[in-house]
């Protein structure tokens, strides 16, 4: 974690290396304990960018002071943090769309975004960035 403190920006940013070994590597158990560890960091779901398998979010000022406050807590009572489900509906392939829907793994958004396809998208608002990307596309 380190504090960015520039001229006209000012953030938090975090950055975490998942390094997969063994039987576990590339395996639907250890992508589940991924998501475990990046909600329990930042919960909103699709808040991560991801390149390999490095994942980092940029924050608030002070926001991930606070979190460290909140995980202790949770660790205090025993309790697991919650995640918080994507606040935009994105726009994806549909061929990766619907296998990974059934196994629950995580897509690629046209923005970027990696998301975990699990609720109904009709009810968000969507990407502005997807909707840009996708009207680039051929018909």
């Amino acid at each position: 974690m380190a504090a960015v403190r520039e001229d006209g920006y000012e953030a938090d940013e975090v950055e975490l290396e998942i390094i997969p070994e063994g039987r576990f590597a590339g395996s639907a158990l250890l992508w589940q304990l991924t998501i475990r560890v990046l909600i329990s960091v930042n919960p909103p779901e699709q808040g991560w960018d991801r390149f390999g398998d490095t994942y980092s979010n940029i924050g608030e000022p002070g926001a991930w002071t606070k979190r460290v406050e909140d995980l202790s807590a949770f660790v205090g009572a025993h309790a697991l943090a919650v995640s918080e489900a994507g606040s935009t509906s994105h726009y994806t392939h549909r061929q990766h769309l619907a296998g990974q829907t059934i196994k629950g793994d995580a897509v690629r958004a046209l923005c970027g975004a990696y998301f975990v396809p699990t609720q109904d998208h009709d009810s968000l608002p969507e990407c502005p960035t997807c909707v840009d990307r996708l009207a680039q596309l051929p018909d």
